[in-house]
């Protein structure tokens, strides 16, 4: 017998596909997120499997004998979940300032005073749905020259000048939750060419 025992560890170069997690033996092993398609090293004995990034151990699970099992390490997963967070939130920032260009100056005094600005957007973004983006960029501007800052003002505004209007009160918008029909707009397009194909111009028309 050898005076030492000889390795017989799984020595194997991996990559994992669009999620973070590495499929080995029938299982698939959790990897940090911002790993994900990049060459790793797996090594595997008969009681852990270990990724390596170069020599750099990144990740370390027991072995599961299973067939389909998933393991997971909570931190792996508690990273996904705040990258998922802080990329849908910049998403619907994005959409608020596209809307209301005046909101980066209201969301950034928010920063400065540390609120949360993923729920302040989702906030202003249902006041446009429900106002109309116009209406609440105008809104916003008064907030900050009022120095109250906050939805809850933004709103204040909002039903005031409604109520000046003699406007009915707004119904909100009831869409489902897919971001391919919250986040679509539709251009609005020149009438002009009706006017043109039945002969008469546009300035004449009723």
């Amino acid at each position: 017998m050898p005076a030492h025992p000889l390795p017989t560890d799984v020595l194997r170069p991996v990559s994992s596909g669009k999620t973070p997690y590495v499929r080995f033996d029938g299982n698939d092993y959790s990897i940090p997120d911002g790993l994900v398609r990049r060459p790793l090293t797996l090594v595997a004995s008969p009681t852990r499997v270990r990724l390596l990034d170069g020599a750099e151990e990144v990740a370390s699970h027991v072995r599961s004998w299973d067939k389909g099992a998933v393991v997971e390490d909570s931190s792996h997963l508690a990273a996904l979940a705040r990258r998922k967070a802080h990329a849908h939130e910049l998403r619907g920032r994005d959409l608020l300032l596209a809307r209301c260009p005046r909101a980066e100056q209201l969301l950034q005094a928010l920063a400065n005073r540390g609120d949360n600005l993923g729920n302040h957007t989702v906030k202003l973004l249902a006041l446009a749905d429900r106002y109309g983006s116009a209406e609440t960029d105008t809104a916003i501007a008064e907030t900050l020259a009022r120095g109250a800052l906050g939805p809850a003002s933004v709103a204040h505004i909002l039903d005031q000048r409604s109520r000046k209007k003699g406007a009915p009160p707004p119904l909100p918008h009831v869409l489902p939750d897919d971001p391919r029909v919250r986040e679509q707009r539709v251009p609005q397009h020149s009438l002009n060419a009706y006017d043109v194909l039945l002969g008469r111009d546009s300035e004449q028309a009723p």
